[in-house]
């Protein structure tokens, strides 16, 4: 599966770093681009048409849904992850009618972005049609040892997650 393209779309220069650090956990995404308007948001989204936007809904010129609506106006297939500190219901709600994958409110903790990355991974390999790992086998002296095909490993299964 080729690397997933990401741009980051963040006002704060230091929460995009951030994001840009956390983004290194998983090796099958690639950051592309950043901005920190609305307007270098959409020429950015034009010019290098990425498969993810990581989006601040409060940027200087205008808010996220504002510049979800002008990407679709170009752009039906990049798909859209808010991270922001708005957390009113109605806007929320407002978010997921444009078909956002994911909602992430600020401050938010490292394991709750990796899992919306890893979400929208399992997102893109059910589109694409590549099988999720149903059983992953590993070798853990911490682990108890379990009864296997394969002596000394741990069977971990996949959790099932209802989300998209």
């Amino acid at each position: 599966m080729k690397k997933i393209s990401v741009v980051i779309i963040e006002d704060d220069p230091m929460v995009a770093e951030i994001t840009r650090e956390f983004m290194k956990a998983d090796s099958d995404f690639s950051v592309i681009g950043v901005a920190a308007s609305g307007k270098e948001a959409i020429a950015l989204i034009e010019s290098r048409t990425p498969d993810l936007v990581l989006l601040d809904y409060f940027l200087p010129d205008f808010n996220g849904n504002e510049v979800i609506k002008r990407v679709r106006g170009f752009n039906r297939t990049t798909d859209f992850i808010i991270i922001t500190a708005a957390k009113e219901v109605p806007l929320v709600q407002e978010c997921f009618r444009l078909d956002i994958r994911d909602y992430l409110i600020k401050p938010y903790m490292k394991h709750r972005f990796i899992q919306a990355l890893s979400n929208y991974k399992h997102f893109r390999r059910h589109l694409t049609g590549i099988p999720s790992p149903r059983r992953t086998w590993i070798k853990s002296p911490m682990l108890p040892k379990a009864k296997s095909p394969k002596k000394g490993l741990v069977r971990l299964r996949r959790r099932r997650s209802w989300k998209s």
